[in-house]
């Protein structure tokens, strides 16, 4: 019942569906290989490499089934989606009184493009925000991030270009090597920062940085959750900048039919090893990011998002001391 209930929404394009129905099919069945193929070409089209490296294992045991994974591997997976939307951003600066509160209500863009081949996976990002009555909070980004997997070692890598407003600027580069332990993903990546200039002093600066990932995801039917967590170090050359950065976070959602309702969060800390030359301090900073969700597929590869972002930044130093409530509507569609 499981593997025809299966099928049938794969026919329908709905993997929520397809992963529980498939993931229920009993070992015993005679259709239980055929269950976990699916399973794998799904994972891998999702990008969800620890799973489908699972799947993939358990596939090689069989000749037939490693004959088809093996040949699914020298496929090409392409997607390219846009999303457009809206986003009202109070950004409430809660501490300084000499800088003044800003809302601001934005339009947003994002195009991306993703390509999973048999070794080598990237995602391409164009994403951009724009506010003509607040233009010192426009932001404008371009990324390329991806990974090179062969067995269970990957070496990640990344570049960068973004533009806030009109006067600053940063780049950041970085690659690395990981490894997939179970359902577990562990790398430790290495790279650059340059800014072109800074909110409060003009300056130049450069940061080479390390860091320490760890971060796992876990499935079962229509509900999937993850986990994460970082340190890393930042050797800033210039004053004030240079820091730490320990974070830890995860993420959850439940398919509901049509509906999807999720929530993400995240807990940073950064202590700042230099003392700040204008307020005479170290500086250091606790943010906190909670972000519920709601998604409705309106068509197979077409969705409606809306979401909540709250996000509190605790800092000793009052006009780094903020709270910003984000609301956001888009809608995405995948060709």
């Amino acid at each position: 019942k499981n593997f025809l209930l299966g099928q049938a929404y794969l026919r329908k394009s709905k993997p929520e569906l397809v992963r529980k129905h498939f993931s229920k099919v009993s070992p015993s069945s005679p259709r239980y290989k055929e269950a976990l193929f699916y399973l794998a070409l799904l994972e891998r089209e999702s990008g969800r490499q620890s799973l489908f490296l699972r799947y993939q294992e358990e596939l090689k045991k069989d000749p037939a089934y490693g004959i088809l994974i093996e040949g699914v591997l020298k496929e090409r997976v392409k997607r390219f989606g846009v999303r457009l939307g809206m986003e009202y951003d109070t950004n409430v600066n809660i501490s300084s009184g000499d800088v003044p509160r800003r809302k601001s209500t934005r339009g947003v863009a994002e195009f991306y493009y993703i390509h999973r081949g048999e070794s080598l996976d990237y995602t391409a990002r164009l994403y951009g925000n724009s506010n003509s009555k607040v233009p010192s909070y426009d932001v404008y980004r371009a990324s390329v991030d991806g990974r090179y997997t062969k067995g269970g070692i990957f070496l990640p890598f990344g570049l960068g270009y973004t533009m806030v407003g009109r006067s600053y600027y940063s780049t950041q580069a970085y690659s690395g090597l990981g490894a997939y332990l179970g359902e577990l993903r562990t790398s430790l990546r290495v790279g650059y920062e340059g800014y072109r200039s800074a909110p409060l002093e003009e300056e130049k600066r450069s940061a080479p940085f390390g860091k320490l990932e760890v971060d796992g995801s876990f499935q079962g039917g229509d509900f999937y959750s993850g986990l994460y967590a970082s340190a890393g170090y930042y050797a800033t050359k210039g004053k004030n900048w240079r820091r730490a950065e320990l974070s830890v976070g995860g993420y959850a959602n439940k398919r509901l039919g049509r509906l999807g309702l999720g929530i993400s969060a995240e807990l940073t800390y950064t202590p700042y090893t230099q003392t700040n030359t204008l307020f005479g301090k170290k500086r250091k900073d606790t943010y906190a990011r909670l972000s519920p969700f709601v998604s409705y597929q309106i068509l197979p590869t077409t969705y409606l998002l809306t979401t909540y972002s709250y996000n509190r930044n605790a800092s000793n130093i009052g006009i780094y001391d903020y709270v910003r409530h984000i609301f956001s509507i888009s809608l995405s569609h995948e060709f």
